[in-house]
């Protein structure tokens, strides 16, 4: 890869850079356990790289990085899925081998359909027909295909919103928190006003724990009652 990243302008390695580390972000979201994401992504350019026949043959390392080697390829709309294997388990993708043998599944299906409907055709119209049909149905397939893979994206931006949003919030309140904390730490003595003793008595014995100045007298007593009178 290396040969390729020197190929690149500094624009094209600010972009390559950015693309990589939004794909690192989005698998290490799919993965169970973290810290995956990196070697995933080495693998699936080292694989893409050896499916190309190498560096030498790469025109475009630009292109090639941006829109072949980065990219998760999947084979179904299993979002966990990049070349029928699975993310997350890196096993075979189930939901491919199911794709397969539905396939088959709606050709035998279309196959008896124009056999009963037009029983008198001649083996070459009968394959036309046929074939006619089945792209038909691909096309259909490959439009659900497109809104499903959408809606997928759609879902998983809306995750990834959700996850910065959180991080957002953790991070506001811990910033939060310890100006909070700066500030009471900054409160002077009660007693001798000396500053930075977070509001304690630091003027006492040394064998005195810190203390906060005792509430006034008949401070207990509930607002509105009476004072005991001795």
């Amino acid at each position: 890869m290396a040969w390729l990243w020197e190929q690149l302008s500094g624009w094209q390695q600010d972009q390559v850079e950015a693309a990589a580390k939004t794909e690192l972000a989005r698998l290490e979201g799919l993965l169970a356990l973290p810290g995956g994401a990196p070697q995933l992504l080495a693998d699936r350019l080292t694989d893409r790289l050896a499916e190309t026949g190498g560096e030498a043959m790469v025109t475009s390392p630009y292109g090639w990085l941006i829109r072949r080697g980065l990219v998760q390829r999947r084979s179904c709309t299993d979002h966990r899925c990049d070349d029928g294997i699975r993310l997350d388990t890196g096993a075979e993708c189930e939901n491919c081998g199911n794709v397969i043998h539905l396939r088959r599944a709606r050709r035998a299906k279309i196959t008896a359909q124009v056999d009963r409907e037009l029983p008198g055709l001649s083996e070459r119209e009968r394959r036309r027909v046929l074939e006619e049909q089945l792209r038909e149905q691909v096309a259909i397939e490959a439009e659900n295909l497109v809104w499903r893979q959408e809606q997928a994206r759609a879902e998983q931006a809306r995750r990834d919103a959700a996850r910065a949003a959180a991080r957002e919030r953790a991070e506001r309140e811990r910033q939060e928190a310890a100006a909070a904390e700066a500030v009471r730490q900054a409160l002077p003595c009660e007693d001798c006003g000396r500053d930075q003793a977070a509001g304690l008595w630091v003027c006492r014995a040394p064998h005195e724990a810190p203390r906060r100045r005792p509430a006034p007298a008949g401070s207990w007593q509930r607002r509105g009652a009476p004072a005991r009178s001795g």
